[in-house]
């Protein structure tokens, strides 16, 4: 959860600043495509992560993430723009509803609570981490090298997804 939400609060902080630095008009537009696909799959994708499985739609959404937010570190370009705001839209749209599916399938209803409270800590850390310090990445380089920041976190997700959550379902 915090790797998801640090890569997306580097997104949206340092987005309508980078869209006028690569020559567009501002971001309101790439707010809408991430908005519209987020929602767009929500409604009409929401059964995917029962058909899927929780883990591989995690997987799905930090690689969306990870690489929407590498596009923008790597290209410059108004097309890149817009594809990210897309991926990102795809990331976000799987990532909160699978965890949260994923840590209520985990615990005992009497559980349930605490663990949803820790899991919501989370979503504060990873705005912590995407806000100060890649802010304070792209204060010190540029807004596109928070981008990669963002794309690195992003995976190291995945890496603690596959190391250390898949594994425990085996010794179930």
């Amino acid at each position: 959860m915090a790797a998801g939400v640090a890569a997306f609060s580097v997104f949206s902080a340092f987005i309508p600043e980078h869209s006028i630095a690569v020559g567009m008009s501002g971001a309101a537009g790439l707010f809408l495509v991430y908005s519209a696909v987020s929602v767009s799959l929500r409604l009409f994708g929401a059964r995917l992560p029962e058909r899927l499985g929780e883990q591989r739609m995690v997987s799905i959404a930090l690689t969306a993430l990870g690489a929407s937010l590498g596009l923008l570190a790597a290209v410059a370009q108004p097309w890149a723009l817009w594809v990210a705001a897309a991926g990102v839209g795809l990331g976000m749209a799987f990532m909160y509803p699978s965890l949260m599916a994923n840590v209520v399938n985990r615990v005992d209803e009497d559980e349930r609570a605490s663990a949803l409270s820790s899991f919501t800590m989370f979503f504060e850390l990873g705005t912590v981490v995407g806000g100060v310090a890649l802010g304070a990445v792209g204060q010190l380089f540029d807004k596109r090298a928070s981008f990669f920041g963002a794309a690195v976190i992003a995976v190291s997700g995945l890496w603690v997804l596959w190391t250390r959550v898949v594994p425990s379902d085996s010794d179930a």
